[in-house]
Parts: structure tokens; sequence; C-alpha cells
């Protein structure tokens, strides 16, 4: 190990872990690191000692996170850890401290810088991309994979991961890809994990600490053949095991005694605090609110927790306007919290989430019901995690938990330096055998694969008359490609669920003779380059007809405008930027017109607004529209069935559909901003609304700037984008209800 990591592991208030000495060592030696292992268990370690390299160096680094709120998280800590002068944060609301050495960005920035303006990162040595994993994401995930492939070979690459399945083949792809590149993986929990099963007021060991299932049978069980619920694996539980009693009567997640009985029972074995997972908001706010009016929790707090409770509670307050303040989320989480309890979830404004946040991690409250999001990027462990629900809507469909999320989830469980274990809870519900759903539970990583796939705003920036090369460099050097080759390679049906090499079959594999196999890889990629060029073929043609290009390949106008929107529909709302169907709008019916083009659970499917199409039922929202406004509605609607019918007759698919949605709301708050009538009217959570708003925002902005690059900051249209934004903003409001 060199100089520079022993002085840094020389500040350190614990001795590192043989994985981190592992990585740091790496990186001191100029190799790019991948380092998987399980939550908490220490991986951003590794990117605070290139940050501290950067800087002994005189380098720069550049930390990229998956979303907005994360990046201000780290800016904080890196600022605690290296003072506020050599760090800086740019994302889409803020610019601080641009030039300073260790740079906090989101990954879409990361990306645009390398795609449009590679020079932005000279004197860059160290890239990390925390959360990795956000490769599988289908709408973040093609930005990462683009900011992998672009960026320079001379600057390192920290990736952490959760633990995945295939980390060898992902570390493979990004030594081709980029260079040499070591895979750290580690598998063991900072503090072990047991795994329970309630029923019934009891709680029973299903899986111990050194990861072996206990097998003990309870006194006069009678054998049981019977086939019920989900029953995979069912072949090797012909008998029935002493588990499968708990699914003859069990509670459910619906009763309503469940979250106080399963608290009880984790008192009792001194296994709080804990956080209470369910995958509803509602289900989440309900179980908080029977914990605070029963008496499961701890008893009464000390002084010392009951005034740090009181103290939070009324700085919160305080530094919310009277509208946030009457909202009834923020009156029935004072309740909740003055109780040891709380819920957490995306519906929240920012300041409560982090009101909760802060108290968990002082230790003064007993349980937070939360959904997901408290498993996200947050280091707040728990004693124990209750399991109140084993499936989850994915999105477009209820599933079954997978053994990854079950292992985000349960990594808040065990609390490092405080607990000898931790304790994850999993609920019998009505007719589930639970060993089948256990294994599953308990079983190997899924494994990560690519979601990449080319869009109009990579190709607007990217392409070139008679330079396709870069594009076609990226479709080449995608992970999708190197998992879809790999795939071909082995044989595997394409048609088939997708399946990437886990490194358990990679190490089984029988490996093909080298020239053999070299072979093969060359008439594949081949083969899958003639497709890459009528992708782009199609792509190109396409973008001529719809005015961003012309007939010689050269970026239009329109095309330059939208080559600067990161959104599903960036051509249509770059048409209505350009043709002045907008400059008639007052801010606020531009801020509310912009709003269409934010994917959000107010559309209506089905509900059209173009009046000419045959059989198409006005909704509500659109029967209320200006003349002008329906208008407007109406050309985005002919714009998108346009593009997607031009896709569609040359087999491309990439804009999504569009419907109108009901954001009425975005007027009302542009005019009052009170968020307490709009709930009271949409009956959403604020959460959803603030969601809408924020993204609103920022896709005013990302117009504005463009504009103004392209026509001058006197440009009538940017100014008017502008105008929009600063309304829809109300001095600062929406930013730090979103916690911006």
């Amino acid at each position: 190990m060199g100089p520079l990591a022993l002085a840094f592991l020389a500040t350190l208030p614990f001795p590192p872990d043989p994985f981190q000495q592992q990585a740091l060592t790496a990186l001191e030696r100029g190799r790019s690191v991948l380092v998987t292992a399980p939550t908490g268990a220490g991986k951003t370690l590794v990117a605070d000692f290139a940050a501290s390299m950067a800087v002994a160096q005189g380098r720069g680094l550049i930390y990229t996170t998956p979303i907005k709120a994360l990046s201000n998280q780290k800016y904080r800590q890196l600022c605690a850890q290296f003072g506020a002068q050599q760090v800086g944060l740019v994302t889409g609301d803020t610019v601080l401290n641009r030039d300073a050495p260790l740079l906090v960005m989101t990954t879409e920035i990361v990306r645009n810088l390398l795609v449009v303006d590679p020079a932005g990162l000279a004197g860059v040595g160290y890239l990390v991309f925390d959360e990795v994993h956000f490769l599988a994401d289908p709408e973040r995930g093609p930005v990462w994979e683009e900011a992998m492939v672009w960026a320079p070979p001379e600057v390192l690459l920290i990736c952490l991961s959760a633990t995945v399945s295939n980390a060898r083949e992902i570390a493979r792809w990004l030594e081709t890809v980029h260079g040499p590149t070591n895979l750290i993986t580690h598998d063991v929990r900072p503090v072990p994990l047991e795994d329970h099963l309630y029923s019934a007021g009891r709680l029973t060991l299903l899986r111990d600490a050194a990861g072996n299932l206990v097998h003990t049978p309870s006194p006069g069980q009678r054998p049981h053949h019977g086939r019920q619920g989900w029953d995979e694996d069912d072949e090797e539980m012909e008998e029935e095991r002493p588990w499968d009693r708990y699914r003859r009567r069990p509670r459910t997640a619906a009763d309503p005694a469940l979250p106080v009985a399963v608290t009880q029972a984790l008192r009792g074995a001194a296994l709080l605090p804990a956080i209470y997972f369910r995958f509803s908001r509602v289900g989440v706010e309900e179980a908080a609110a029977l914990l605070a009016g029963s008496t499961a929790t701890a008893d009464p707090p000390s002084e010392e927790v009951a005034a740090r409770r009181a103290t939070a509670v009324a700085r919160t307050l305080a530094d919310l306007d009277a509208d946030a303040r009457a909202l009834p989320h923020t009156r029935a989480l004072e309740e909740c919290i003055a109780r040891g309890v709380a819920f957490h979830h995306a519906g929240l404004i920012h300041p409560l989430k982090t009101l909760v946040e802060e108290l968990f991690a002082a230790g003064a409250l007993d349980v937070v019901c939360a959904t997901g999001t408290l498993s996200m990027g947050l280091h707040l462990p728990a004693r124990s995690v209750v399991l109140a629900d084993l499936k989850k809507f994915n999105g477009s469909s209820v599933e079954w938990l997978t053994a990854t999320e079950y292992r985000q989830l349960t990594g808040r469980a065990g609390r490092r330096g405080i607990d000898t274990r931790g304790v994850a809870v999993l609920v019998a519900h009505p007719d589930q055998r639970i060993m089948p759903i256990a294994r599953r539970l308990f079983g190997e990583p899924e494994a990560l694969y690519s979601a990449f796939a080319l869009r109009y705003n990579t190709f607007l920036n990217v392409y070139a008359p008679r330079a396709e090369n870069r594009l076609l460099l990226l479709l080449e050097n995608s992970l999708s490609r190197y998992q879809h080759v790999q795939w071909l390679l082995r044989g595997r049906d394409l048609e088939s669920p997708r399946s990437p090499t886990t490194d358990q079959e990679d190490r089984r594999r029988p490996r093909r003779r080298e020239g053999d196999h070299e072979q093969a890889e060359r008439v594949l990629r081949a083969e899958l380059a003639r497709g890459d060029s009528r992708l782009v073929r199609s792509m190109r043609h396409i973008l001529e007809q719809e005015g961003c290009l012309d007939a010689n390949g050269h970026l239009l106008l329109r095309g330059a405008l939208a080559a600067r929107l990161f959104n599903s529909w960036g051509i249509t709302y770059a048409t209505l930027l350009l043709d002045g169907s907008l400059s008639v709008l007052a801010p606020v019916e531009l801020a509310e017109v912009t709003s269409w083009f934010i994917s959000s659970k107010f559309a209506e499917p089905g509900a059209g607004s173009w009046r000419g199409r045959e059989g198409a039922q006005r909704s509500p929202y659109a029967a209320g529209l200006s003349p002008h406004l329906a208008a407007l509605a109406d050309g985005v609607t002919m714009g998108t069935a346009r593009l997607r019918h031009r896709e569609l007759a040359l087999e491309v698919e990439l804009t999504p559909p569009w419907d109108l949605p009901n954001h009425r709301f975005v007027r009302s708050w542009c005019e009052r901003g009170l968020l307490a009538p709009i709930l009271e009217e949409t009956g959403a959570p604020p959460g959803d609304v603030l969601q809408v708003l924020g993204q609103t925002l920022d896709l005013l902005r990302q117009g504005q700037r463009a504009l103004t690059d392209l026509a001058g900051h006197q440009d009538p249209s940017a100014r008017l984008l502008e105008r929009a934004a600063t309304t829809l903003g109300r001095e600062g409001k929406l930013l730090h209800l979103l916690g911006l």
C-alpha cells in the first residue's frame, strides 16, 4: 500500500476492511475499480480516498449520484470532510463553487459534459459513480452507461454498487471500454443478519446469523401435503416443515392490529429501534398512527430524548410557512413523533423527510414506518427491520420481492459498533408457503443487465454527416451490446428472459478454444453492426422529417434545441418553443403547458385531448381548457402521434405514448403558492404534486438555457420561459419543499 493510502487510513477512527484496502491499493496504482458490497459495508470510503488523492495531487474529482437529493446530501458530507472551499455542487437547479477540485454532479450533467464539452473535464482525474446498479434503471440507466463509455481513459472510474450476481461481467465490460479495472467484491455484512418469521404473536427463527436455515420441528407437528398459495419449489416440500404451520391462520398486513402486535413482539425481544416496511403510503401512515396510539413502543422517553424530539420538530415547523405547517402530513407526523413513531415515504415534503431521518439517526425514534424510500442512499440503520409486505408494485404489476430488493431493505438491520446482530422479520400472509418465498429472498442477488437504448437527445448531440462513428462506437461499446454478444455466444435464445452471466456460471462454464471464440464474436459483432447502421439511418430519416436535421444531416435550430432538452417528448416541446404558439401565453399558462410534458400519475389514458381523433373522449380537464390551450393540447397529441407513426414505419420505437395529464394544479400553485388547497382538491400526496412541479421547473429552465445559448439573452421566448420558471418557483418555496 502506497503513502497516500497509508496517510488516509491514519485519519480513520477504525481499521479498514480488507476489501477497502484492496480498493485503495488499486486506485493508488492507477487502476479503476468496481466495488460491490452490501448496504452499510463502507463502499463510500473508497470514494472518500479518491477525493483525498485528488486534493493531494492537485487533480479534480467528480462525484455523481442518480438523483438531486442525494447530490445535495453528498455535497454536505464532502464539505464537512474537506471544507466548503474544496467542494462544488452542479445540478440542474444549483451551481456552487464550480471551479472547486471536488465537484458533486448529477449523472446527467456529467454525461452532457462528456458528450458536448469534454474540455470541461480538463484536470479531472477521478470519476465516482455511486449506486452504479442504476445501470439497470430504464430511465436513468442509459445516461449512466453513456457517461461510462465516453469517460476519457486517463480518468479513473470508481464504481460503487450493491451486490449483483454478474459483477465479473460488468467489470470485464468496463475493462473493455475504459481501461484496467479491478473488481473488488465483499459479501460479508458489517453486522450479521438473522431472519425471523412473525405469526400469531411470536417471532420464530428461520435463518441464523451464519446463513443456516433452522430446522426445528415443533412438538406434535403433523405432516401436511397440501399445495396452497404460491407453490414454486413445492417438489422440495413434500412434507410440512416446522414453519409451514405459520401459514394456517396468520395475521395479514391488512389486519389493523398487526403493526402493534409485531412491534410488541420486537419490544419484548429488545429489537427496537425498527423500520417497519410497507409498500403503500397509506399503509405506512396507518401503521404509524396505530403505533402512536398504542403502548407498543418503548417506555416513556428520557428527558433528553423528549427534548431532542421537541427541538427538532419546532425547528422544522419554524422553517415552514403557514401553508406547509397546515398540511395533514405535518400535523400527523408531529403527533407521531411525540410518541416515538414516524412515517417516511416519497409523498412527504422534503423538510418532513429530513426531520424523520435526523431523529432516527440520532436514536430518538423507536419505529419508523416506511416505504422503500428509506432504503436508498441513506445511512439509517436500525436494530431490526420488518417486511409486512412481500410483494410490491414495480411500475406495471405487483410482483414478489427479489433477492436484491430483500438485501437492500434488510441492509438497514444492525447498527455497526452497537448491535452484534441485525434482525429481519417476515410477516406471514394467508395462503403463502413461507419457505419457497424465503428461499427466493435468501438466494443470490439478481444479475444486473443493461437498460441502454439510443435516444434522440444523444443522436442530436453526437451525430455529424459522414462522421457516424461516434454513434456506432457508442452502440458497439455499450454494456447492452456486450451482454447481447455474450448471450449469443452461449447460444441463448434471445426470446427467453434476459440472463446475463452470473459469476458462478462464469466460473463453471467450459471455455471454447480462443480462436473459435474470437471468430464467432467477430461474426456476431459484424452482423450487429449492420443493425446499428440501419438504426442510425432510420433515426436520421425521422429527424429530417421532424425538421431537426436538413437533407445533408446538418443540425437545424429545432434539432439544436431538442439536443438540449432531456425529455421523452423533447422534439415536440422544441417545436412548440419555436413555432410561436407559446409566445402569446402568460407565464402561468406556459408553466401549465410545460407540465404536460412531465410523466405523472395525473395522466388520463384513453381520454384524449385531440378533438379530431375519431371516437376520442375528451377528459374533463381537456374540456375545460381555454380555446388556445385546447388547440395546443391538440397539437401536442397530433405531433407525438405523427412522430410515433414515423417510428413505426421504420420499426423504431423511441417515443412513448402521450396522454394529456390533469395538471390544473400547476396554475393554482403559480397563482397562489399554496399546497394545502391543491391537496384538498386533488386528493394527491404532496410528494406527487411537488414532483410534477419540480420537473416542470427543470424543463422550463432547460428550455430557457437552451434558447439563451442559441439565440441570446434577449430572445423573447427565453425571457418568457424565465418568467414562467420564476412564477413557478414562488420565491424559492418550491425548491425548499423539494429539498433542492
